[in-house]
């Protein structure tokens, strides 16, 4: 089968990609994974944030311009999301949110301030433009 985000060819029982990390179908979670960190929207379309291998994980909207790693872009129907709308950093084994958008982006309901680094916990709700996501964290 194609994955439905970056439409790469990948065997057709899977749940994820493994390219783009992109949960599909029933969202189901790999409980025995240690430390892991999922950015979910909605029930069923998730991000494993601990496979990506670098320290900063960027966020936004792909583009000719723009190439993040998480694209919010097939998500988008309003275009709230920059196309470089924010970037997850791995500190000292934390995770922390920063903002570098636009159109803003709200933690727990709370606007964040530009460029400012969050301190990231388990079922926190982060809201990039009219995205609504939340942050889960497994085995900590």
């Amino acid at each position: 089968m194609q994955c439905e985000n970056c439409h790469k060819i990948i065997p057709d029982d899977s749940l994820h990609c493994p390219y783009c990390h992109v949960y599909f179908t029933k969202f189901k979670m790999d409980r025995n994974y240690p430390n892991q960190i999922i950015l979910q929207l909605g029930n069923q379309i998730a991000f494993d944030l601990t496979k990506y291998e670098t320290e900063i994980i960027t966020i936004g909207r792909r583009d000719i311009k723009s190439n993040p790693d998480i694209d919010l872009g097939p998500y988008d129907e309003s275009l709230t999301v920059s196309r470089l709308h924010g970037q997850f950093e791995w500190i000292e084994n934390q995770l922390y949110y920063k903002d570098n958008s636009l159109n803003g982006s709200a933690l727990n309901h709370k606007k964040l301030a530009h460029q400012q680094k969050y301190l990231l916990h388990h079922a926190d709700e982060l809201n990039m433009g009219n995205i609504k996501t939340r942050i889960l964290f497994y085995d900590q």
